[in-house]
């Protein structure tokens, strides 16, 4: 998993799991506390009916008959403390929670009101002087109710049946802390991933760079790198000055040991051919002397290799017509090429490109001459360019073996090759005279044949 993404995760889940509790939390504390107030609110309401009551006919009187002068009493100042306390419902039970006097009609008289029963903890802690609160439940009609509860003598309660309005409220005050938290949730991702391409932007610059010093030592340094990852930025530059340095001074004394061997290599190449001349005018064979002449023209481009790729010679970039450019390569290589019978055809059209005019013909003889070293007879070698908005794209392609994914990776190392008897530096000299006029060059694996690419930037006018 990328930083990013472990960024946005991390920091997501955090607040998401931090929004929910608090959320949950200040519901549940504000619920609670209003269920305290509406129990309280009870218990005063059902002491206050209970005080407003005359029961002293509670102990001489049948609640149980049906239309008797009691009940009708009862029921008359029980309508009369509903109305002026505003309460939902007053009624008055027995021990065994029979309803005997109830101002709600749903109500049935002298039957067993179930949730009284589930009552029966708080109906017994009732006394005169302390009244108490059941618990909230719903009714049929969807209304929240309390009930607080009076003793009102040996074997009579008060109820009180409240309704909770402002409960039902509640609820849907639920459904907007949870449309809070949806909301949070969408505000935290989209920050977190704000703040995770903020961190990972950088990193990801940094990365790239990092990735371009393997191929190019010039690779500028990435912008708008701050903070903590600047000094780290900073420390990429400083070490690639450092192996630029390095790379230089390891050039510069190839260079200097190529020249030192050239020039004894030149003298033992002029006296091998007076040696040769020597030995034809006395007409003794002359095939040793043929054979050293032959190796030093080995080593003599052998160390021209070296040369160019140690120490290339300085860009000057022009104009550039690629297919004269091809043209002239063809020209170069048309014994190699007739001697096997392979055709190298382009498609470039009227194509220029911003580059070394020597550098360019060098990069595109090197990879030519490599596909008709590794085509069969009556082979073919392509050129094609590609013209973007922004850069220009050679494709050369053979009908060779091609090539695997390791040996695409390392063609361009030097001494690297995959031809008996190659010196291995010829693509590598390729490579760095594209760094040298801020080009790429790069193979691509493929079984059906070579594929090289050099992709030219266009220049800025």
């Amino acid at each position: 998993m990328s930083i990013r993404n472990r960024i946005v995760l991390v920091f997501c889940g955090i607040t998401i799991l931090l929004s929910v509790l608090l959320s949950r939390l200040s519901f549940v504390a504000l619920r609670d506390l209003y269920v305290e107030q509406l129990s309280s609110e009870v218990k005063r309401l059902v002491g206050l009916s209970g005080s407003q009551l005359d029961i002293k006919y509670l102990d001489y009187a049948d609640l149980r008959i049906r239309g008797n002068t009691a009940e009708t009493y009862f029921r008359r100042q029980l309508e009369r403390q509903r109305e002026a306390l505003g309460s939902y419902s007053l009624f008055i039970f027995d021990a065994e929670q029979r309803i005997l006097v109830s101002t709600d009609s749903a109500q049935v008289l002298g039957e067993v009101d179930p949730l009284l029963v589930l009552n029966r903890k708080e109906i017994s802690d009732a006394t005169k002087s302390e009244t108490t609160a059941g618990f909230l439940f719903k009714g049929p009609n969807g209304t929240w109710y309390m009930w607080g509860f009076a003793r009102l003598g040996a074997d009579h309660w008060l109820g009180v049946r409240e309704s909770s309005d402002r409960l039902a409220i509640m609820d849907n005050l639920s459904s907007v802390f949870w449309l809070i938290v949806l909301l949070g949730i969408v505000i935290t991702i989209a920050g977190g991933i704000l703040i995770a391409r903020s961190i990972a932007q950088p990193i990801d610059r940094l990365i790239v760079f990092s990735q371009n010093l393997v191929h190019n030592l010039k690779a500028p340094v990435p912008k708008k790198v701050s903070g903590e990852l600047a000094l780290l930025s900073g420390a990429l530059d400083r070490m690639r000055i450092g192996l630029v340095d390095k790379q230089k001074e390891k050039e510069k004394i190839l260079a200097e040991i190529a020249h030192e061997i050239r020039n004894p290599l030149a003298s033992v190449e002029v006296l091998s051919g007076l040696i040769r001349e020597d030995l034809i005018r006395s007409g003794q064979k002359a095939d040793y002397a043929d054979t050293i002449l032959k190796e030093i023209s080995v080593l003599k481009s052998l160390i021209t290799a070296y040369l160019e790729y140690g120490r290339p010679a300085p860009p000057v970039a022009m104009w550039n017509s690629l297919k004269q450019t091809i043209q002239g390569i063809r020209e170069v290589l048309m014994a190699e090429s007739n001697k096997k019978a392979i055709r190298i055809s382009d498609d470039v059209n009227g194509t220029t490109v911003w580059f070394d005019p020597q550098h360019l013909k060098q990069v595109l003889y090197n990879i030519v001459r490599n596909g008709i070293d590794a085509v069969a007879e009556g082979g073919e070698v392509t050129i094609h360019a590609d013209d973007s908005d922004h850069e220009i794209c050679i494709r050369i392609n053979d009908n060779g073996p091609g090539l695997n994914s390791i040996q695409a990776q390392k063609l361009f190392e030097p001494f690297f090759t995959t031809k008996p008897g190659g010196f291995g530096l010829g693509l590598a000299v390729s490579k760095r005279l594209c760094i040298e006029n801020g080009a790429t060059i790069s193979a691509i694996p493929d079984n059906k044949g070579g594929r090289f690419v050099v992709t030219i930037p266009k220049k800025v006018t």
